[in-house]
């Protein structure tokens, strides 16, 4: 069965943190029972892999491979990785090469690596 998990970057915290649930109209329950309340730019979405290190990777991740590094985006029905410098091999498809990523950072608080 795949698991279904998700993340939120909170704009009041300056922080990522996990939701636990889905609050109505109030927005999210995170971890530790803070209430984030909708802002659907910033939800990101388990991919349903991890990377060399069993960290979970997530939609909006900055992964490295190598010494090439790209993020993670979802796209046309799938979560592939754009490359942002040194593609030095293999193509966007995820599945082919995710037991080589590492997690890095994310967009939200390691944007530096992406631009």
């Amino acid at each position: 069965m795949r698991v279904i998990k998700f993340r939120a970057w909170s704009k009041a915290k300056k922080e990522v943190v996990e939701i636990d649930g889905i609050r109505g109209d109030m927005g999210f329950k995170t971890t530790g029972g803070y209430d984030l309340w909708y802002e659907s730019e910033f939800v990101m979405q388990y991919i349903g892999a991890n990377d060399k290190n069993g960290k979970g990777i997530y939609e909006g991740d900055i992964v490295k491979e190598s010494q090439s590094i790209g993020k993670i985006i979802f796209d046309d029905g799938c979560f592939i990785i754009e490359w942002i410098r040194n593609k030095d091999f293999f193509d966007d498809i995820l599945a082919h090469h995710v037991c080589w990523l590492k997690v890095v950072g994310n967009i939200y608080e390691t944007p530096l690596l992406v631009e």
